[in-house]
């Protein structure tokens, strides 16, 4: 319990730190610092993830944990309008996808590697909150916290998935420098030095295609002492004020930008007010982009209107993305019986059209608000054309919170993502001029009147984010929500299996005995080192007993094997008929020992590349449960000597293959210096083992994990063979990963097929309950009403 709470307080501790990268703090650094401390509390305390690691139960909570602390300092500014309970609401809301986060994340970092693919799942949860309910809640995603940092620059080739991603890769790697430092280490330098490299193509002069001087315009917001129709009179007639005060000034500029709201009162239905819109347009002498509200055949809408100076109205555009429980209202009946708050939130209706307006021959990019959180707001906008892009926003309501900050930083991350200036035009601030480079170069105060005005590029052209931002960020949720899945599956049965390992192994120390341990050394023309392994061995573990299996070497291998029996009661010789492949060799060694009742068999190599000195890490794991421990290359503390690089490399790289094919956990499944338990080698069908080169070691470790067995890697020490000439040629590469490819996609859809079919068993009994439920409990609640609603909001959404 002490460690559950202890990685409790590091989830709320990251959670802080995270919120210090938000805007307006801005430290991005932060962010990265508090995601690590999150993937700390998720991980295995110990080398061993068998030890110290959470329960997917208490894994959830500390995702939970972690985002609820960062969300509910984050989104304070929601209470300027609603109150605390709904701002709380709203946060403990937004914590609970993290339930997933936890559970996937937990199950993942239990593998040898997994922290390498935590990121791509925190992009895959990151999605769904940004996208359900109600069109989700892209606010809080992590890359916002980014924008004054080098990984920033990610924007322009995978928009802010890239980003989140980039975050939590260095996060991870900070993590995994005590598992794997060598991918840990790349895992944190690759982003950043993408990030820094990405930086000097940001900002190309060479996609502008011309200039355009644009103004915005804050009016600023009287704060008390007026009624509500005398309120929207005010905001409307300052911004007629400062637009007006700006034309006597001598301003000049070819387009003009309000924010959202700046006339709440609908300049189609009230003279007044479009006569004093038109009057600023002609004083101005330039078109006005003006925000504000309408009404049309679908309902009530929120508008971002061009009125030019000859009078005449432009093009519009709709709002698309509505804030929900503030200008609509989801399930309006069933939440009224909740609270009175629902009559708060507006009744609008979404728009549907192009996202662009046209302003003096510019074609301006709008995302109203709200809008510049959501991905394909501008992204719609540059593929219907927009050369430049505004942001018209009314932040009066949310008083002098953070709120304006975190949207200005969505406006500076958009401007890099989409290589185009953005117009920040706020009723009460901030406004703000923002480059294709992400940078401010006009800012105004909040609750203050403001003219902004400035030549900016106009810019032609589709980043690769806009191109193909979605399909990287799918790419990165499929690959993170399988491989979340199967983690998952993967601990649920590894969980299963453990009584059926006791069943298939004796619970006996077997090897302490060792006279009741067989090595097995196949030989092939291996007469200068026979004598030196045979010795070695002797040294080492004088009581083990040795089986040279000799394919009748030309070389008289075979005899001189024959001699050392003679002369030593515990070594023993098996001829064979000819060369009969490793395999062929080493099962008639297990054959031979079973038969002779030893409990414990081991495999090594006759040219001193397996040191018998390292012979009791291998026994010794034996004795603490394992039914087939490897001597592995790979894992802290196992080395190579004298190998030459090429030889390495190729190991290494197929290993990773491997691991990454089977998803088996094990880092050096091509070793060859084992020892069994005999029950593990009595489950084993000999016949079935792939003959492809020396590709049964995989095949035997690969099916021992699968059918439930204890596999474990001790650190050992290979050195090259120094006498003789190695048995291995390059042919055995091909064969090798192509029946690992086809295991790999067999083991796979197995797991998937499996899974699929546990979903769908709980599914059905899920069904059945509810069906149950349902006869058992027919009183009209509010459970059934909230049902009623959402299948009333599903069928208008369909029907659209």
């Amino acid at each position: 319990m002490v460690e559950v709470l202890a990685r409790l307080i590091l989830a709320a501790v990251s959670g802080g730190i995270t919120f210090l990268a938000v805007e307006p703090r801005g430290w991005w650094a932060a962010g990265i610092i508090g995601i690590a401390l999150l993937v700390a509390a998720l991980s295995p305390w110990r080398s061993d993830v068998s030890k110290l690691q959470p329960t997917l139960a208490w894994a959830a909570l500390i995702a939970a944990v972690h985002s609820a602390v960062l969300y509910l300092f984050t989104l304070p500014w929601i209470g300027e309008l609603v109150g605390s309970m709904p701002y709380i609401a709203l946060a403990i809301f937004l914590s609970l996808y993290s339930i997933l986060l936890g559970i996937g994340g937990a199950a993942l970092l239990r593998w040898r590697h997994g922290f390498a693919l935590f990121p791509f799942f925190y992009v895959a949860v990151e999605l769904l909150r940004s996208s359900v309910p109600f069109g989700g809640f892209s606010w809080v995603r992590l890359a916002w916290g980014q924008i004054e940092g080098p990984l920033a620059y990610l924007a322009p080739w995978g928009g802010p998935a890239l980003i989140s991603f980039a975050v939590v890769c260095v996060a991870a790697g900070l993590v995994g420098l005590a598992r794997a430092p060598k991918l840990a280490c790349a895992l944190m330098a690759l982003p950043l030095l993408a990030g820094l490299l990405a930086g000097f193509g940001i900002n190309r002069p060479g996609n502008t295609t011309g200039s355009v001087t644009a103004a915005a315009v804050q009016g600023n917001v009287p704060r008390l002492g007026l009624d509500f129709a005398a309120q929207r009179r005010a905001v409307l007639d300052n911004h007629v004020r400062v637009t007006e005060q700006a034309a006597q000034d001598g301003a000049h500029p070819d387009i003009v930008i309000w924010p959202e709201n700046a006339s709440d009162i609908n300049p189609f239905t009230n003279q007044d007010a479009r006569a004093l819109i038109d009057a600023s347009a002609h004083d101005i002498d330039a078109p006005i982009l003006v925000g504000t509200l309408t009404t049309d055949e679908v309902g009530a809408r929120n508008t971002m209107q061009v009125f030019n100076p000859d009078g005449t109205v432009g093009e519009h555009h709709h709002k698309k993305y509505l804030q929900p429980f503030g200008e609509t209202m989801p399930m309006r009946d069933f939440f009224a019986k909740i609270t009175d708050l629902v009559d708060l939130a507006g009744d609008m209706k979404p728009g549907d059209g192009p996202g662009v307006v046209t302003m003096a021959g510019t074609t301006v990019g709008v995302a109203t608000c709200y809008e510049v959180s959501f991905d394909q707001a501008f992204r719609t906008a540059i593929n219907n054309g927009a050369q430049i892009l505004t942001t018209p926003t009314n932040n009066a309501t949310f008083s002098d919170s953070d709120m304006t900050y975190q949207q200005l930083a969505m406006s500076r991350l958009r401007a890099l993502e989409t290589d185009r200036a953005v117009i920040v035009a706020a009723t009460s601030g901030v406004s703000a001029i923002v480059h294709p480079d992400g940078s401010v170069s006009q800012a105004s105060g909040i609750f203050e009147p403001a003219y902004l005005e400035e030549e900016l590029p106009l810019r032609e052209g589709r980043t690769f984010a806009v191109r193909y931002g979605s399909i990287l960020q799918w790419l990165m949720v499929i690959i993170g929500t399988v491989c979340a899945l199967l983690a998952v599956y993967s601990t649920r049965v590894s969980r299963g299996s453990a009584p059926r390992k006791e069943v298939l192994r004796s619970k006996e120390l077997v090897s302490s005995t060792r006279e009741s341990t067989l090595v097995i050394i196949p030989t092939y023309n291996e007469i200068e080192n026979l004598p030196l392994i045979t010795g070695r061995v002797r040294e080492a573990t004088p009581e083990v007993h040795i089986l040279i299996v000799d394919d009748n070497s030309p070389d008289g291998t075979g005899e001189a094997a024959d001699k050392l029996a003679a002369e030593d009661a515990n070594l023993h010789v098996l001829h064979r008929e000819g060369k009969g492949g490793l395999l062929g060799a080493y099962i008639a060694g297990f054959e031979w020992g079973l038969e002779k009742d030893y409990q414990v068999l081991c495999e090594m190599d006759a040219d001193g590349s397996h040191a018998p000195e390292q012979l009791h890490l291998l026994l010794e794991e034996i004795d603490k449960g394992a039914d087939l421990v490897i001597g592995s290359r790979y894992v802290p503390g196992g080395e190579t000597v004298n190998w030459p690089a090429n030889r390495e490399l190729l190991s290494r790289l197929g290993n990773r293959y491997i691991s990454v094919a089977l998803g088996a956990g094990i880092n050096d499944m091509t070793a060859g210096y084992r020892a069994f338990r005999r029950e593990l080698l009595e489950h084993l069908d000999f016949d079935s083992l792939s003959k492809a080169g020396y590709i049964f070691q995989v095949d035997v470790a690969f099916r021992a994990i699968k059918d439930g067995f204890d596999v474990r890697e001790v650190p050992i020490t290979f050195t090259e063979r120094e006498l003789g000439e190695s048995k291995l040629d390059g042919s055995f590469v091909k064969d090798s990963l192509l029946e690992v490819t086809k295991w790999g996609i067999a083991h796979r859809s197995e797991q998937v097929s499996d899974f699929s079919g546990e979903v769908s068993k709980l599914a059905s009994r899920t069904v059945d309950d509810l069906e149950l439920g349902a006869k058992a409990t027919k009183a009209k609640n509010a459970i059934s009403d909230f049902v009623n609603d959402v299948t009333h909001l599903v069928s208008n959404t369909l029907k659209r």
